[in-house]
């Protein structure tokens, strides 16, 4: 990478936009590569941020309470298409113009497609819509669904303070605890906390600084945005939390097979095919690139970690002061990307032999009344099904010509595989999924 030229892009990036300042980095093979800090953490004494500064992230919480539900999931507490009511009995208090309380589940409140308003009830307009998990509950009865479900992805802050009760209620203990606990704790993310030791933080600003009048943001208690916004955290740990989402180990936490449907695109959210939501991680196109992760924005911070799982980086980008953070961290994830891409390509490991009794299945098969063509090969030590520019992987079965199919993009993921052989022992037919091809 280009340390010079991430530095420069971060210290035009802060003074284009007048920030008091900004601590970003850049993941690569598990762990933080590169970080650096410009500008101030707090203006008044005078301190420059580094890894280790804490920030409001803000919603990036949001993906700690998601990875709470999944964890619970995991662990046979609860499907992800249930009913809020059946784990938070207080919710049948809300009002659904549109069909029953039961809409609102689990998995809509993730993709924040349940229709739910998208804040807590307030008494005074001049008032910001915040209230704890308890306070949440405690005014269902003032809630409402407000468009049909799944007609819109509608950003829900309310929603998941729902989903933090939801935590409570099967963790078995308060939602902050369970979150230090489950994953906090397991991850080392030692500086990630609810409420951090202020000398460790850095200072929001309100605004801009076009002059050295900068005021200070309000700091609201973070038992207000328990489970969808109340979090702070720095580049060190965000650069864990970005390497697991990228990585494979820590399977204790999080199943890498969990990681990559909570990483996977669900829904398109707009006309341009720009966005897509995921279970609470979301993907954004910039330029020809696809990156997925999360914001934050609480008084005075602005924050953005993302992630590019193809090339293995992550970037993360964290401002005191009003900016946009996506812009910061797209820019230099851009610039890791294209370092990458610049070097030359690690030699592949040998192949593992063949086994033997897959050698008389290797060869093409066609469909002929629709042209399909099939190959199977040996990739990536494994026994592969080709169809045009997919792969599927062929899991062996108790039966030696059936195999299930593996491939999260493609139509016969999970279906079977079934070869014919023929007397010589060479195989004649392959079924894919109930269609029958002929070897060529």
């Amino acid at each position: 990478m280009d340390v010079q030229r991430l530095e420069a892009i971060t210290a035009s990036f802060v003074s284009e936009h007048r920030l008091p300042g900004a601590a970003v980095g850049i993941v690569r093979d598990g762990g933080l590569a590169w970080s650096h800090g410009y500008g101030y953490a707090d203006r008044d004494r005078g301190s420059v941020p580094d890894p280790q500064t804490v920030y409001r992230v803000a919603s990036i919480r949001k993906t700690f309470t998601a990875s709470s539900i999944l964890q619970l999931r995991d662990a046979g507490r609860l499907r992800l298409d249930d009913p809020l009511v059946a784990h938070v009995p207080e919710a049948a208090a809300i009002t659904n113009p549109f069909g029953p309380v039961e809409d609102i589940t689990l998995r809509r409140l993730l993709l924040h497609t349940s229709g739910l308003q998208g804040e807590h009830p307030i008494d005074d307009p001049r008032s910001e819509p915040f209230g704890s998990i308890a306070d949440v509950i405690r005014d269902f009865g003032r809630m409402h669904v407000v468009i049909p479900p799944d007609t819109q992805m509608k950003y829900c802050n309310i929603g998941y303070q729902m989903l933090g009760a939801v935590v409570e209620r099967l963790g078995g203990m308060p939602f902050a605890a369970y979150v230090q606990q489950h994953l906090l704790a397991p991850l080392g993310l030692t500086r990630t906390a609810f409420d951090p030791e202020p000398a460790l933080c850095a200072v929001g600003y309100v605004g801009r600084s076009y002059s050295d009048d900068l005021p200070r943001a309000s700091l609201h208690p973070s038992g207000l945005f328990e489970a969808d916004g109340g979090l702070w955290s720095c580049v060190e740990d965000l650069a864990r939390w970005c390497a697991f989402w990228l990585g494979r180990d820590h399977e204790e936490v999080l199943a890498r097979t969990t990681r990559d449907e909570m990483l996977r695109p669900w829904i398109v959210s707009d006309a341009e095919w720009k966005e897509a939501q995921g279970l609470c991680l979301y993907w954004r196109r910039h330029g020809d690139e696809r990156y997925v992760g999360h914001a934050g924005a609480l008084h005075g911070f602005i924050t953005r970690f993302a992630l590019s799982p193809k090339e293995g980086l992550g970037a993360i980008a964290l401002l005191n002061g009003m900016g946009d953070a996506e812009a910061l961290a797209f820019d230099l994830l851009d610039q890791a990307v294209a370092a990458q891409r610049a070097q030359p390509l690690p030699q592949p490991d040998p192949p593992a032999p063949l086994a033997s009794a897959y050698a008389p299945l290797l060869g093409r098969y066609v469909w002929e009344e629709f042209a399909e063509v099939v190959t199977v090969e040996w990739r990536e030590n494994a026994l592969m099904l080709l169809i045009e520019d997919e792969q599927l992987t062929l899991e062996p079965t108790a039966d030696p010509v059936r195999f299930t199919m593996r491939g999260h993009r493609y139509r016969p993921n999970g279906d079977t595989a079934w070869f014919v052989v023929g007397d010589d022992g060479r195989a004649t037919h392959v079924n894919v999924g109930g269609y029958p091809l002929t070897r060529q």
